[in-house]
């Protein structure tokens, strides 16, 4: 039998190189859960560029189970900027899935 740490959260968005956040409070991040199995929650952390390493890493919250999408405010991203984002779902006892990975590019505000 595997362990709970072979399955990885599935990752529904922000996934593409063309993310809008013209006349946006919120970006919403959304996702599905590995299983039903009961669990504690998810480990969230956004990246600012392509690597997942302590220095680039921007935003970091713990999600309780029942979620599947959480907003983030829009001032911690910029326009033209590239952002990759994790997430783990963590069980009780403390083991985690492995990591979900996403990257997105927020678009450059155009003028008029």
């Amino acid at each position: 039998m595997f362990s709970k740490s072979h399955f990885t959260p599935f990752l529904y968005g922000p996934c593409t190189d063309n993310i809008s956040i013209t006349d946006k409070n919120f970006l919403e991040f959304h996702w599905k859960p590995v299983n039903d199995t009961v669990f504690m929650g998810y480990e969230l952390k956004i990246y600012e560029g392509l690597k997942t390493r302590k220095e680039h890493l921007i935003f970091s919250q713990m999600i309780p189970g029942a979620v599947r999408a959480t907003p983030i405010e829009i001032r911690l991203f910029q326009p033209g900027h590239t952002y990759s984002w994790e997430l783990r779902q963590i069980y009780f006892g403390g083991e985690k899935s492995r990591r979900a990975y996403c990257s997105f590019k927020i678009t450059p505000n155009k003028v008029n």
